[in-house]
């Protein structure tokens, strides 16, 4: 039987997106397990010598009598702005990325409302006797109390159950937020007001069936086991893992499987939004509870 021996000279090729690189080899069939490699293993993991940082993205087998026929393809490291699988060299790799998002602080969430003008008081005049002799009283309607504590003008927040002269009182019914979180958070500060907040995309690999993956949401509990698998912790947004921190916006599970160590499975991508400052995300209130990965 012959030797395993390279076939031809290393392909390369570069275009906008980065390098790839393509070899060919004649394998012994007692090799082939040597030659046989994971999806997203580095290119220059023994017995490949690609060049530079790279990893495997595809690879095909064809039998050749005693031997087989096996072609190698590699992407250079941060091939196409990372949007290949750079970095994968086996399941229980996670790829993440924060991002940033503006978050308006909804006057709602603590039962505010904008004053109009019926709410900043009137003299009401109050018929009696006859009309047309202008004979009637004045009655002055108080104008109702805002949040600050003060009679009101148009354009005003005031809380939805306001009275004539009176402050009336938070409700936290339309907050996606826990009672306790929002009562840190002072209304006559922050309602309104327009802030920052991060966004965690985390995609990473499974052997579920992916039927089990569409229904994912809700708010996170409490510690890293909620972001598994991979059940390394690579899922895991490094120090903030607190109950309620964190909300599924979206999951999305790609159809193409790929084989680690001849397992397929199926790469699931998954979007989340921290709940800023002080503020828990509201188990109750947010479709799904707490949410199982």
């Amino acid at each position: 039987m012959s030797k395993t021996r390279k076939v031809g000279n290393l392909f390369t090729h570069e275009d906008k997106k980065g390098f790839t690189y393509i070899q060919t080899y004649f394998v012994a069939s007692t090799d082939e397990g040597l030659y046989t490699p994971v999806y997203g293993q580095a290119g220059d993991k023994t017995p490949f010598d690609f060049p530079g940082k790279t990893y495997v993205y595809d690879w095909e087998k064809k039998p050749a009598a005693d031997h087989l026929i096996i072609t190698i393809k590699c992407h250079n490291d941060g091939y196409d702005d990372g949007g290949g699988l750079s970095g994968f060299t086996g399941p229980t790799d996670a790829q993440r990325r924060f991002g940033l998002k503006s978050l308006f602080l909804d006057p709602a969430w603590w039962g505010i409302i904008v004053a109009g003008k019926t709410d900043t008081g009137e003299i009401k005049r109050i018929e009696k006797g006859d009309a047309a002799e202008g004979d009637y009283d004045e009655e002055t309607i108080k104008a109702k109390i805002n949040i600050h504590n003060v009679a009101c003008r148009e354009g005003d927040y005031i809380y939805q159950n306001a009275r004539p002269g009176l402050k009336g009182t938070i409700n936290y019914a339309n907050s996606p937020y826990t009672t306790a979180s929002m009562d840190t958070m002072d209304p006559t500060i922050w309602a309104g007001k327009t802030i920052k907040t991060l966004t965690y995309n985390v995609v990473f690999y499974t052997n579920k069936d992916i039927m089990t993956f569409l229904n994912w949401n809700g708010v996170n509990g409490n510690g890293e086991a909620y972001f598994t698998p991979p059940n390394d912790g690579g899922c895991v947004p490094t120090g903030v893992t607190a109950e309620g921190k964190w909300k599924a916006i979206d999951t999305i599970v790609l159809e193409d499987a790929q084989s680690f160590s001849g397992v397929l499975y199926h790469s699931v991508s998954r979007d989340m939004e921290l709940a800023p400052d002080t503020l828990v995300w509201d188990k109750d209130k947010n479709s799904g509870g707490i949410w199982t990965w």
